[in-house]
């Protein structure tokens, strides 16, 4: 997984976004609470409205930022690198595993041919000449 550092403005516009709802959403409840308050409520919307600002200008650096951190997903040569390296990889992990195999087998293939061999010498030596085998 590719991990992407983000700028100190990237993190204040999240900051601002977050701060945003949670002011606006305040300063919504002041206002219909304290309706018949004209300062407080003439405040309230007061403030209300500058949130609007650190919304947009907490958009616009998050936006910003974002869309460079993922602009190559929607490119043709982020996909077609991808793919080619994904394919090497593979394609390299196949080459040494059949290599591992390969060896393997060998052994094994050896093992068994000694095996045999030793298992010939052991039931000719039972068979020899000198033993004669029980007669029924």
């Amino acid at each position: 997984m590719v991990k992407i550092k983000y700028s100190p403005k990237f993190y204040l516009g999240v900051i601002l976004l977050i701060s945003n709802f949670i002011i606006a959403k305040i300063m919504t409840v002041i206002f219909f609470l304290y309706f018949n308050n004209k300062l407080i409520r003439w405040s309230s919307l007061v403030v209300y409205v500058l949130t609007w600002g650190m919304l947009i200008l907490g958009a616009y650096w998050v936006g910003k930022e974002y869309a460079k951190a993922i602009n190559k997903y929607f490119s043709y040569k982020y996909y077609h690198k991808s793919f080619k390296e994904g394919t090497k990889r593979a394609l390299n992990k196949t080459k040494i595993e059949t290599i591992k195999l390969h060896s393997n087998v060998k052994e094994r293939t050896k093992s068994a041919l000694n095996r045999t061999k030793e298992l010939r010498a052991s039931v000719k030596n039972r068979l020899s000449p000198e033993k004669e085998l029980p007669k029924k």
